[in-house]
This record gives C-alpha cells, structure tokens and sequence, in this order.
C-alpha cells in the first residue's frame, strides 16, 4: 500500500498508509497483466455495513509459475481451486506463503528454501502497475511451488463478514523471467446455495436436505449447485469452509450426490438409489369439483389405463377423484409443477399443478375412488390406527378425515379416522358421525 507524510506548517508526520490510494470496488478496474517481481494491489471492499459476503479472486499464472497470497484483516489467504486440479495450497505450513502454480516441470523458480529480491509494483497508475524503484526481499519456502492451474484461473475466496476493515491486498510473485499472469476480483457479495443433506459416508440419495451448503463459482462458470472444483461453506460470506476434514462426506441436494474433502467438492454424481418414477395424464372424475380437468401425475407404481373411467386407476386427492387416462413424460411433468388449478391457473399443458401420487391409495376405476351413499367404507383411526367399518352416509372418499362413534347406531365419545377403503362390504362395528372432513391433528374435533 502506498504510504504518504502529511506536512503541517514546516513538520513532517509519520509514514502512514495511504488507505484512500487502495482501487475502489465497483468501478470494473482492469488489473494490468504483471511479469518477473513483487506486486501487491490494495482493493477497498468497501466499509459500510453492507459491504459483507465472499471477496472471489481468480488468479491465472499462464504457463510459467507465479505465486499468490491475498491479506484481509491479518491473515494471509493462499488456498485455490479450480476445476481440473481441485484444492491447491503451499506445503510449507509456513504463514503468509505464496502458493506457486503453474507448469511444475519448469525448473526456473529457484530451488527452495530461497530468499531472494524482487523489483516491487505497488498499485495501478495511469492503467499500469506503478513500479516504486525499490526491492522487497522475498522467501519462497520448500513446498511453496506445487504446481497445477496451467493456463487457467483458479479461484480464491477472502471471507469478510464485518464492514471493517475494508482494505484487501492483492500480493503476487512472479519469480521468473518471460513470465505473465492475470488475476481479476470481485466486490464482497453473499455466495449462492443449495439446500442438502447433513454429512454421509455414502451417496446413498437422502430424502431430508435442510441444510445450506454454500459454494463459490469457478472462473465463469454458471452452474446452480456445488461442482467437482467447487470451495464449499457453511456461509454465505465463505468464511467456514465444509467439512475442513481429510476425511471425505457426501451430501445430497436432490439427485445429485457431491463429496467434500477439505472444504472443496471431488466427486458428484447420481445418488444411488434414485427413485425411478411413471408419468401419466390423470383426469377428474365426473360429479366431482375438477371433472373434466386434466393434470400430469408420476408414480412410484405401475397404474392402469384405457382412456376412460371405468378401466383406469384411480386416487384422491383432499376429497376430490382423478382417473388415469393416460401416458405422459417426465418433461411434460415438470413443465407444469406449482401452477396452480382451473381458472387464473399458469399451467402450461395441464388444468392443474402435476402431483406425485406414489403415496396416495391407488383403486380401480373412478366408482371405487367416489363411493356413494349406502355403500360402506373403512377408516383407520387417527391415534391408534385400528380399522373400523361404518356406512358411508355421506359420500366420503378416500383419504378424508371423517368424525365417528363406535357402535350401530353410534355412541359415546367421537373419534376421528383417514378413511382407506370405499365401496367395501363387512359388519358394521361403528357410524359416521357428518358429511364434514378433518384433520387427524384437529384437537377440536377429534378426541386426542
């Protein structure tokens, strides 16, 4: 950082850095390609309580070997990434190294331990890095050249979770001649996620994903979730890396298993045991709210159709009754998700929002699904799960939540129960008490 005296009257003050020097953030600066030296770029992140989130540098050595380390708030950040040769960071152990990369072949950085003088660049004038006329000693330690991110950028992130301190410096080592390299930041800003799993020991797929996983995008990359390459955290501002471990973990964000060593993605892939799903065309029974509406539906199970309402199979959904006419895709499915259902809808082939059906009882035909009056039905109790079989008075469906009492005719205290078959014939051993549906949750209305 360039430093400045202030004169006042006929005194000198102390050397002090010159913090308003440093490049401000948002203004597209171009950082200047550097060669042979010691450069070092201040960068003002910004001071203002907005002014948090993961500092992204991507530093490209090119062919020759060229070392990075980046300083924010006292500490020295000199861990990269990038997607071909993963995490890559110095050996030495030693704090404030440079991590060297570039053609590990090259024999022109000087065998470590090496303590030599390099002509020093602080900062960017006039569109050029400013070269002070002076040398900064420099030691490059053994295990500081390793190598890898040929030809590409390879990605740094400097979490800064506070509006102070807002300087960062940008420090690189070009330690041979003819070299050339380029590095490009970006202003602090929160990292993108993806809701996962917690940490397994297998890519088994996992149904609870609750958990954010933060990731940092690789030199233009577009992708929405955590690649092979990827610096992984548990924040947005990038400051704790996931699973900072030698030990690998997988997490599951819907299909797609990734596993994290170090605090950077190695693998990803289809999670084994993916559930393998047939679409369909369902349509509403007649007499019902949505006769006549059509929707995409997928199920676990192979269901029955023929094109009409006698010959397919058939479900319920909060009481009203669809049948399967037909076949359908996965793309037609997905095309027409959360779009709501008849008039206002926003569906794009459909009457109503696509619905995963695996889990709903399945019947034959939309008779067996609506029932009618006079005909008997089975319910299974809300709080002990005994079946009990009653008249279905009133028409319930499947799946509807229905009050009752024990006996024919009905007595004592009211129960309520999910009813699980219609269209049954048995003894009655109990009575449906109402036409109206509930919740086995509704402490009202149901006997806890």
């Amino acid at each position: 950082m360039p430093n400045y005296r202030k004169l006042t009257s006929t005194t000198l003050d102390t050397v002090t850095a010159c913090t308003a020097c440093a490049e401000p953030c948002g203004t597209s600066i171009t950082i200047p390609s550097g060669a042979q030296g010691y450069y070092n770029l201040d960068f003002d992140a910004g001071g203002t309580a907005s002014d948090t989130g993961a500092i992204v540098v991507y530093f490209n050595p090119a062919s020759i070997p060229d070392g990075i380390r980046v300083l924010y708030d006292n500490v020295f950040y000199n861990t990269l990434t990038n997607n071909t040769d993963g995490r890559i960071q110095t050996t030495s152990g030693v704090a404030g190294a440079f991590t060297i990369v570039g053609n590990a072949s090259d024999t022109c950085v000087p065998s470590a331990p090496n303590t030599s003088s390099y002509t020093f660049f602080d900062g960017i004038v006039s569109g050029a890095w400013n070269n002070t006329g002076t040398t900064q000693s420099i030691t490059i330690n053994a295990g500081d050249f390793v190598g890898g991110g040929v030809s590409k950028y390879s990605t740094l992130v400097i979490p800064k979770t506070t509006a102070t301190p807002n300087i960062v410096s940008i420090q690189v080592l070009g330690p041979c001649s003819s070299t050339a390299w380029n590095v490009e930041v970006s202003c602090p800003a929160a990292l993108p996620s993806v809701l996962a799993s917690g940490p397994g020991t297998t890519d088994a797929c996992q149904t609870t994903q609750n958990t954010s996983v933060y990731f940092a995008k690789n030199y233009n990359d577009t992708n929405t979730a955590p690649i092979v390459g990827n610096f992984v955290f548990t924040d947005e501002n990038g400051a704790t890396p996931l699973n900072n471990t030698s030990t690998v973990y997988y997490y599951i964000t819907g299909n797609i298993a990734f596993s994290v060593l170090n605090g950077v993605v190695v693998s990803s892939g289809q999670c084994t045991g993916t559930t393998t799903y047939n679409y369909y065309i369902a349509k509403g029974c007649s007499g019902g709210t949505y006769a006549g509406f059509d929707r995409k539906v997928k199920s676990t199970a192979s269901l029955n159709y023929n094109g009409t309402p006698t010959g397919g199979d058939s479900f319920s959904e909060f009481g009203s009754c669809w049948y399967i006419d037909g076949a359908s895709t996965e793309t037609a499915y997905n095309a027409n998700l959360n779009c709501g259902c008849g008039s206002g809808n926003t569906c794009a082939s459909a009457d109503c929002s696509s619905l995963d059906v695996s889990n709903l009882s399945i019947t034959s035909g939309c008779a067996a699904c609506t029932g009618g009056g006079g005909s008997q039905l089975r319910i299974s109790d809300c709080q002990t799960g005994n079946t009990w079989t009653m008249t279905n008075t009133y028409g319930h469906v499947l799946t509807d939540v229905l009050q009752y009492q024990q006996g024919t005719p009905g007595q004592g205290a009211v129960y309520c129960g999910t009813v699980t078959q219609v269209n049954v014939s048995g003894t009655n051993d109990a009575t449906v008490n109402g036409a109206q549906s509930y919740s086995c949750g509704d402490v009202t209305h149901c006997l806890q």
